[in-house]
């Protein structure tokens, strides 16, 4: 059903909400639309998330904001196609679809398994849509694509792109995922590349998952000394 648009000035607020991107390019912060991941891909239904990135119409145009998709004209523009529940709800929901299986095949690919061939099919659909309804443009790092008519699809379009070009650009030992605890029992599960020279890299954030697991890690030494001198 339509409803009537909510006020523009909500953009910027939704904007600071999603905070930081970790994942190192666009097609994994896409996979890291839900918090905590881990777990939650397979089979969504009844799973408790912490997290979800994309609720609405709106939410879809603050993440291509937040990501530099597009500038504070076109959000606008689109932000006003957001109130068309109509026209936003069938993409809202392609979208987790495509976010739930990039996050599949890199999943695989950090634990070492070859991605589903149906996932991987679904994922060239959504590459050849992309490609066939974006402008290409030469940038110093190579071809680009944009979409500079206002459509909802431009989010979902721009990570079909990105999933492909990491999948050819990034060597599967450099995709990680983070191990930290997350919530309600839930790994954290984000996605990252490890642009280490060392490959070292542990978590999507140091100062979020890893400063956690040395907290923790601190209270259980804290604990076995306190129950090691309880007991001598």
């Amino acid at each position: 059903m339509a409803e009537s648009t909510r006020p523009v000035r909500e953009l910027a607020a939704r904007v600071d909400a999603l905070g930081e991107s970790f994942g190192g390019a666009l097609c994994l912060d896409f996979a890291n639309s839900v918090e905590p991941r881990g777990d939650t891909a397979a089979d969504g239904a009844g799973t408790p998330r912490l997290r979800q990135d994309f609720n609405d119409g709106y939410d879809l145009v603050a993440w291509g904001l937040r990501q530099q998709l597009y500038g504070n004209e076109q959000a606008e523009r689109l932000w006003r196609l957001a109130g068309d529940r109509r026209r936003a709800d069938p993409v809202l929901r392609r979208t987790r679809v495509l976010s739930d299986l990039t996050y599949r095949i890199f999943g695989a690919l950090a634990d070492g398994r070859r991605p589903d061939a149906s996932d991987l099919g679904e994922l060239q659909q959504a590459y050849g849509e992309a490609v066939r309804t974006g402008t290409m443009s030469i940038t110093p790092t190579g071809p680009a694509f944009d979409w500079p008519e206002p459509d909802l699809r431009i989010v979902p379009r721009a990570a079909a792109v990105s999933a492909f070009d990491t999948l050819r650009a990034v060597g599967s030992s450099k995709i990680k995922i983070c191990p930290g605890a997350g919530r309600d029992g839930i790994p954290c599960g984000w996605l990252f590349i490890d642009s280490t020279k060392n490959g070292s890299r542990r978590w999507c954030s140091m100062s979020d998952c890893g400063n956690a697991s040395k907290s923790r890690r601190q209270n259980d030494r804290r604990r076995t000394r306190r129950s090691d001198h309880r007991f001598t």
